[in-house]
């Protein structure tokens, strides 16, 4: 059966659904994933077609209406949505076209939330689709928004109004040019609400573990928290001889990357981590992602790299310090180590709140109250924490022993084994 995967977005809006591909093929699906151009390579070495979504999230971000969304990110929700639709709408149609193209001749579709063309395509082709999320994004009262603050969680109408709240912000900053698409390309009548992240009728897969954020008792059947996706080991990745002499050079060291956040005090960032790593007597490795990090560095404790596999590296290191997107936090939990998240946006700060919660992690540091004295304090305090380290190694030891990819493939087996019946019930 042919199936096509649409996701959008950076390595960490990418990287899991390449994951689940690669599991889809195996079990005997065509699979081709479309996704923005620079991963083209990226998704072909493990044996994926390719089909290009336009536009360059990099690109997008860097320039001056991204950087303007960058900065406003959680202070003015209202704001957030229009400069978010500013951004993207000059590409929007290219990518709404790019998406129906990837979809022709498939036979059924899971698409990530950024993939805002992927329900009206499957609704004007008549195919079976799933939502796949890697953030609990649908309408609960177990707790706020991933886009709203984790900390204020005023009981279950408010956590359920967040959830609708943003789903109307979405839908006034995007539902015009969406709407005006289903018109101009399928004749289909308007959307009169955000139905891409309510997603009515669709299965919607939660791409990571009921371990990090257990199932809400108010989500149906059609929702599945089916385990984290992830690749399989990179057995033809080899590390460079003097990373390897680094890590056997002395104690487990810290990372420290912000993966495709951009940062204007790049350098200002740099000092601090640099001086909190000195402060707790800890070697480190930085990784420079998309501009988090300087990585001109003359110091024997510090080494620094562009990219390498979470999966290779993060089971050696004492602590992983990191923005909290969705993937390097699941990368993090599934080695076991403990953590800090830096976060910069979007639903990082989520993430950030639920692993201190789940006591895997230090507090969190919002990037802009990043100093060289706060760092210091949470490296430490995961770093001596006896209890912190045990509970990371314990979730890790649960988070390996799922099966994320194969419980999603059963789930989309039987779904279309039982297309005619959409109240499947769940596994």
């Amino acid at each position: 059966m042919r199936l096509t995967i649409l996701t959008f977005g950076s390595r960490g809006d990418v990287q899991p659904y390449v994951a689940l591909g690669v599991g889809l093929k195996q079990a005997g699906y065509t699979v081709r994933l479309a996704a923005p151009p620079p991963f083209a390579s990226f998704i072909q070495s493990w044996g994926l077609e390719f089909m290009p979504i336009d536009g360059e999230p990099q690109a997008m971000l860097e320039g001056e209406i991204g950087q303007r969304w960058l900065e406003n990110n959680g202070k003015n929700p209202l704001r957030l949505f229009s400069d978010y639709a500013e951004m993207v709408r000059p590409v929007l149609r290219q990518q709404f076209d790019c998406s129906l193209a990837a979809c022709e001749d498939t036979e059924v579709m899971i698409y990530g939330p950024l993939a805002m063309a992927a329900p009206h395509i499957a609704e004007a082709l008549n195919i079976p689709a799933f939502s796949g999320m890697l953030q609990p994004y649908t309408r609960t009262k177990a707790f706020p928004n991933c886009f709203t603050s984790p900390n204020l969680n005023l009981g279950p109408w408010y956590n359920w109004g967040s959830h609708v709240l943003m789903e109307k912000l979405y839908w006034q900053a995007l539902g015009k040019p969406i709407n005006q698409w289903r018109k101009d390309v399928f004749g289909l009548p308007s959307w009169p609400h955000a139905g891409h992240f309510s997603t009515p009728g669709h299965p919607i897969l939660f791409g990571y573990s009921s371990a990090a954020i257990p199932k809400p008792n108010d989500w149906s059947s059609k929702h599945h928290v089916t385990g984290y996706w992830f690749l399989p080991d990179e057995s033809n990745w080899q590390p460079s001889s003097a990373l390897l002499d680094f890590l056997a050079a002395g104690e487990k060291p810290v990372y420290v990357g912000f993966g495709s956040m951009l940062n204007r005090c790049s350098e200002r960032v740099t000092d601090n981590v640099i001086e909190a790593l000195k402060r707790t007597g800890k070697r480190g490795i930085l990784m420079k992602g998309w501009g988090g990090l300087s990585t001109n560095i003359d110091d024997d404790d510090i080494f620094t790299i562009d990219s390498i596999p979470h999966s290779w590296l993060f089971p050696q290191l004492a602590a992983i310090v990191h923005h909290g997107g969705a993937g390097t936090t699941s990368a993090t939990l599934q080695a076991g180590v403990p953590m800090v998240i830096v976060p910069f946006l979007g639903d990082q700060p989520f993430w950030g709140h639920y692993m201190n919660k789940l006591g895997v992690a230090a507090p969190p540091i919002h990037q802009k109250n990043l100093t060289a004295e706060a760092l210091t304090n949470a490296i430490a305090t995961v770093t001596e924490d006896e209890n912190i380290k045990a509970r990371s190694r314990q979730l890790g030891e649960q988070i390996r022993a799922e099966d994320g990819i194969g419980n999603t493939i059963k789930l989309v087996d039987r779904y279309l084994q039982k297309k005619s019946n959409p109240t499947l019930i769940a596994v």
